[in-house]
């Protein structure tokens, strides 16, 4: 905390000389800034930030956008949204930008998607998320790990255990390999609903993949317990 408070510092160090000077730099100079304030925990200040560069003239690409998503996103987590569907606030907003970056004739790369799909596990938004990973190949996009994990991920905060298990066998049949932060939502999910045979046979497969457990892994294993006979 106290290193993300010295960086906001130095931030509006070099923020104010900038403006005293009269300079506002470019696109690129807009998407950092931006991505400091989500770094630095300061939603508000990113679109700060967006309102004056778009008062100086200075339009936003998707880069720029994938930071303000992503800024949704750290607000999101922050306001602790999980399982209540919520379209409020920054989740609302996340969906905005998301509008606006089409409607700019602009298109969505992986980062805007994961970003999003971000926002969505903040938000417990299971369905969304599944919407959103259908639509990717519109944009000729195809998810990597960090897509599916944080599919599952929404789907272990909202006991879906099933969805989480299916999405699994959609990613490996995309030749992906699940990492540690897969199988622990998944395996996470399935204690979660009671599903205790299931977290196992996750347990096995995770250490036939080679991929060795964690203590989350442990964790969530021995919390399945109570819903079994082990």
């Amino acid at each position: 905390a106290c290193q993300r408070a010295a960086d906001w510092d130095a931030h509006e160090r070099v923020r104010e000389r900038m403006l005293a000077d009269g300079l506002y730099g470019d696109v690129f100079t807009y998407a950092t800034l931006v991505s400091v304030c989500e770094r630095c925990g300061r939603p508000e200040a990113a679109f700060r930030v967006r309102d004056e560069f778009e008062d100086h003239g200075v339009e936003a690409n998707t880069y720029v956008y994938n930071a303000l998503i992503s800024v949704c996103r750290m607000a999101a987590a922050g306001l602790g949204l999980a399982g209540g569907y919520q379209r409020s606030g920054p989740v609302s907003r996340a969906f905005d930008l998301f509008q606006e970056l089409r409607d700019s004739n602009m298109e969505p790369d992986l980062v805007t998607f994961n970003a999003l799909l971000g926002v969505c596990m903040a938000a417990g938004m299971w369905k969304e998320s599944l919407d959103l990973l259908d639509e990717m190949p519109f944009y000729n996009l195809t998810p990597d790990v960090i897509t599916y994990s944080t599919v599952i991920s929404t789907c272990d905060k909202t006991r879906q255990w099933s969805t989480a298990i299916a999405m699994l066998a959609r990613m490996k049949d995309e030749g992906l390999k699940p990492n540690v932060i897969t199988y622990n939502s998944l395996i996470s999910a399935c204690q979660r609903s009671g599903q205790a045979d299931e977290a196992f046979a996750l347990f096995a497969e995770m250490e036939a993949d080679g991929i060795s457990a964690n203590l989350v892994t442990f964790t969530s294993l021995i919390s399945a317990c109570r819903h079994g006979d082990r």
